[in-house]
């Protein structure tokens, strides 16, 4: 197979921006970028970029996404638990934030490592927390399959191996907690008793904790779920697990079978980092996978480009990114009118972040496309961010561009970078002029180009 070539500056530039910080660059960073073509100008973007506190928010909110439960996470009070937790965690070495996340006792509001189990053990039976758990910090996903019955494929995947798992939670409980001048939270505690019983041949029997090696990894004195964390921990699945979810985040694809020695580097090049986050995305982004461009990629006999990663996959924006995004290119206000108290400014843009989770996230189970759906369109076409964001008034976009760059040609190539992270090609600066030039009013034009450009798949992807 011939890969596709490496994607240009601006492309890699407006990529790794937005998966790095959750954010385009503005137009200086753009031209200084294009205008350094030495080997070390990527190199040092990507330093600035993990060393920023926009990467610190962005992940951390990846983070959340995978720990905390969605129900939870639309929760006002539980998401100012998370935010701020998860955005310390990102500079902590992962081992130590899942030993926290399994070994957490406590209120969420006074122990937010325990916003994993609190928002998990809810309505949810032992055997589907530990299913999930294995998924998460074992990379062992088919144990879903186990809930019910053996796996149908995989003879070393049994129930009986799943339940010994759910036997260190079984203990485990999260009632509400009543805490002065504080709405009722949520506190994961232990108690001292209760064995995890299912019924065979015989009667009910009680079964004991063992991990998926077949030892307990219990102490005297330990908490099960101690001895839980540390049998993940001193497992290879944990560091699996981490480097296959941060290698599909940043590039849209899990590691299948066929790229088990990236994954195999990957594992060691995290271990020896200390588990550290900003090393391993450090690893990945500049690694010639991420820098492939989005097409060009020739097939040489039945390999399947997907299996090898021979060309960058398109992706949509997040919602909170899309979200993030839009407000940093239209400089639009998330609140009307301006005079309203900063507590209310917060809570509509909270209510905004909620609506954009609730349309633009995929539905459990299901991947990302670029495609969309009818209400997504119809939510940017018509959706008061995009069309406020676009209109000419004071204190916006297009009016600090029409006063900053009265040259037309200079205003559209300005708003070019800022929409896109890029300057506009030949042809789209002689279609956009002539087009301006035919409206007889110029605001009204500039409003409808800048409108078009928020609403366009270039602007709502990571291309």
């Amino acid at each position: 197979m011939e890969p596709a070539p490496s994607a240009d500056p601006a492309t890699f530039l407006r990529r790794v921006s937005l998966d790095l910080a959750g954010r385009v660059p503005e137009p200086a960073e753009v031209r200084a970028f294009l205008a350094d073509p030495s080997p070390a100008a990527r190199r040092d973007l990507v330093d600035r970029l993990i060393a920023s506190d926009a990467f610190a928010v962005r992940w951390g909110r990846v983070y959340a996404q995978w720990f905390v439960r969605p129900t939870h996470l639309r929760r006002p009070a539980f998401r100012q638990v998370t935010d701020a937790f998860y955005r310390q965690a990102v500079r902590r070495p992962y081992d130590e934030l899942v030993r926290d996340l399994l070994t957490a006792r406590g209120a969420v509001s006074e122990v937010p490592a325990a916003t994993f189990l609190a928002s998990q053990r809810p309505g949810r039976t032992v055997e589907e927390v530990a299913a999930i758990t294995l998924d998460l910090f074992a990379s062992r996903p088919e144990y879903h399959c186990a809930r019910c019955h053996d796996h149908p494929e995989l003879d070393e995947v049994r129930q009986a191996d799943l339940w010994g798992v759910a036997a260190y939670f079984v203990r485990t409980r999260v009632p509400r907690r009543k805490i002065a001048g504080q709405p009722n939270v949520l506190e994961v505690r232990d108690r001292a008793r209760g064995e995890l019983r299912r019924p065979d041949g015989e009667g009910a029997r009680a079964i004991a904790p063992r991990y998926l090696d077949g030892r307990s990894w219990i102490a005297e004195g330990a908490l099960r779920r101690e001895a839980l964390a540390e049998a993940i921990i001193s497992s290879d699945g944990m560091t699996q697990a981490w480097v296959g979810r941060v290698w599909a985040r940043l590039l849209g694809r899990p590691l299948g079978p066929a790229a088990a020695g990236v994954r195999d580097a990957l594992v060691r090049e995290a271990r020896a980092s200390g588990h550290d986050l900003g090393a391993l995305v450090r690893a990945i982004v500049l690694s010639p996978a991420y820098d492939r461009a989005a097409s060009g990629a020739v097939a040489r006999g039945e390999v399947d480009p997907r299996e090898v990663f021979a060309q960058a996959a398109i992706r949509p924006l997040e919602p909170d990114v899309l979200l993030d995004v839009l407000f940093q290119v239209t400089s639009v206000e998330p609140s009307r009118p301006h005079f309203l108290p900063l507590a209310k400014r917060e809570i509509r843009i909270e209510g905004a972040h909620r609506q954009a989770h609730l349309l633009f996230s995929p539905p459990a189970g299901e991947d990302a496309t670029v495609a969309g759906t009818v209400p997504q369109a119809l939510a940017l076409i018509n959706g008061r961010f995009t069309h406020r964001g676009s209109l000419w008034r004071p204190g916006s976009r297009l009016q600090y561009l029409e006063d900053a760059f009265p040259d037309a040609p200079a205003r559209l190539e300005a708003l070019y970078l800022w929409a896109y992270g890029r300057p506009p090609s030949a042809p789209e600066v002689r279609r956009d002029l002539d087009t301006l030039a035919q409206d007889t009013v110029p605001r009204r034009a500039w409003e409808d180009l800048f409108y078009s450009m928020l609403i366009s798949s270039e602007f709502l992807t990571n291309h």
